[in-house]
C-alpha cells in the first residue's frame, strides 16, 4: 500500500515555527484521539502550494498581524502535513473546529461560495506531495494598507493589549519567515 492509500486526509499547517507547530499538532491529535483511533503520519518541511503574508488582523491576538494565504504577493513557506486516518468530511470538521476555537466541541464545516471576511474556507489539494487529499484552512486577508508601517503598528498595539504571549511581536518573532 503506498502513502497516498494509507492517508485518507491531511492538514497543512503553514507559517509556524517547529515548536509551535508541534504544540499545535499535539492539540489537534489530542482532540481527535478522543473520538477515533488514528493512524498518523507527519510529512515535515513541505513547501506550501500557496503563498502567505502577514495580512490578517487576529482578534485572539489583540489585533496582531497573522499569516494567511494570499492571492498576490507573499511567499511559500515550509509546513508539515499531518496524515490522519479520517474521512475527508471528518478531517474538515475537526480542522474547522480547531481554527474557529471550538476544539472538543461540536459543529461541522460547511463550504460556502460567497465567504465573508470572517468565514473559514478549507481548501482541498489533490495528489499533493504523494498524498491523495491535503486540506488547508484559509481566512481572508483583512489588513489594509498592507505595508511595513501598518503591520508594525498593529503588532505593537497588540503587545499592549495581550499579555499571554499571543501578541503580534511574539508571533512575528516565532514565525521566523
Amino acid at each position: 500500500m503506498d502513502r497516498a492509500e494509507e492517508v485518507s486526509g491531511g492538514l497543512v499547517i503553514a507559517g509556524r515555527d517547529s515548536s509551535e507547530l508541534l504544540e499545535l499538532a499535539d492539540e489537534i491529535l489530542d482532540e481527535m484521539a478522543r473520538f477515533v483511533h488514528l493512524s498518523v503520519e507527519i510529512s515535515r518541511h513541505i513547501l506550501t502550494p500557496f503563498k502567505v503574508e502577514f495580512a490578517r488582523s487576529s482578534i485572539r491576538r489583540g489585533g496582531a498581524p497573522t499569516l494567511v494565504p494570499v492571492p498576490h504577493g507573499g511567499r511559500q513557506v515550509l509546513a508539515h502535513i499531518l496524515g490522519l486516518n479520517l474521512s475527508e468530511q471528518e478531517a474538515k470538521d475537526r480542522l474547522w473546529r480547531r481554527e474557529v476555537n471550538k476544539v472538543g466541541g461540536v459543529g461541522h464545516y460547511v463550504h460556502t461560495n460567497n465567504p465573508g471576511p470572517n468565514t473559514l474556507i478549507i481548501d482541498r489539494y489533490e495528489n499533493f506531495e504523494g498524498i491523495a487529499v491535503v486540506l488547508a484552512a484559509r481566512f481572508s486577508p483583512t489588513i489594509s494598507p498592507l505595508n511595513a508601517k501598518h503591520l508594525a503598528e498593529l503588532a505593537i498595539d497588540s503587545a499592549r493589549r495581550v499579555g499571554d504571549g499571543r501578541d503580534g511581536i511574539t508571533y512575528l518573532v516565532e514565525a521566523k519567515l
